[in-house]
């Protein structure tokens, strides 16, 4: 059997001048969600993974962060930005890629 992969990539980041953004202020659970829209359309909804690329954070507490995708569709997907406790965030950078297996 052969098979065709289709893969996207890109990097995001994220700062706490946007709107919404909480994950730099206060205490407890805070998240940032970011829609992300592929280039292309895929033939099927894909596998997202996201990473680290690079964070600013108050040295002063512990650092607490989730990069997770959310609401996968072969057009988007939605990437939330957690923390919690006393952790204080004001930049995020992330790279994403998304693939399918095409048999």
């Amino acid at each position: 059997m052969l098979f065709k992969n289709s893969i996207q990539g890109g990097k995001t980041e994220l700062y706490s001048s946007e709107e919404g953004w909480t994950l730099s202020e206060g205490n407890g659970d805070r998240s940032f969600w970011k829609r992300i829209v592929f280039d292309r359309e895929f033939m099927h909804t894909p596998f997202v993974t996201a990473s680290l690329s690079g964070i600013d954070a108050s040295k002063d507490n512990n650092l607490r962060l989730v990069l997770q995708p959310h609401n996968v569709t072969p057009f988007a997907f939605d990437l939330e930005v957690r923390t919690w406790a006393d952790t204080t965030i004001s930049y995020v950078a992330l790279t994403w890629m998304a693939y399918e297996i095409i048999g």
